[in-house]
């Protein structure tokens, strides 16, 4: 496991706060990189290009830049956890009173991950 993924794997999504860490934590757990670390001030990785060979690449600030978090619906639905991912995104903002679409990149990775490490991330 990754040292830093490592360091937060054990705490919940929500006492992390927006940045590399969260970051690190969606790299890991949602899209499936290895050997998170953290490397000049960016975090690197290690993810499977087409071929399903490890890259070493940067990792995409997935908490902080809404273009990089975009990505991880396509990814849900990927995996088969998109109900999941939606019905906790629609949890997170109906507290706030806002749409869905409206969701800010750190709660679009919040979501992800609980809905990645919940034992039945999808309904039947």
């Amino acid at each position: 496991m990754p040292r830093l993924a490592k360091k937060f794997s054990g705490r919940t999504e929500r006492k992390i706060s927006a940045g590399t860490n969260l970051d690190a934590l969606v790299a890991r757990e949602v899209f499936g990189w290895e050997n998170v670390r953290l490397r000049e001030a960016a975090l690197y990785g290690k993810r499977a290009d087409k071929l399903g060979r490890l890259r070493t690449a940067k990792v995409p600030n997935y908490s902080t830049n809404p273009v990089d978090a975009y990505a991880i619906e396509p990814r849900m639905k990927q995996l088969g956890l998109l109900n999941g991912y939606n019905k906790e995104l629609s949890k997170m903002t109906h507290t706030n009173s806002i749409p869905t679409e409206w969701a800010t990149p750190e709660q679009r990775c919040r979501a992800a991950i609980k809905t990645v490490r919940s034992p039945l991330g999808f309904e039947l």
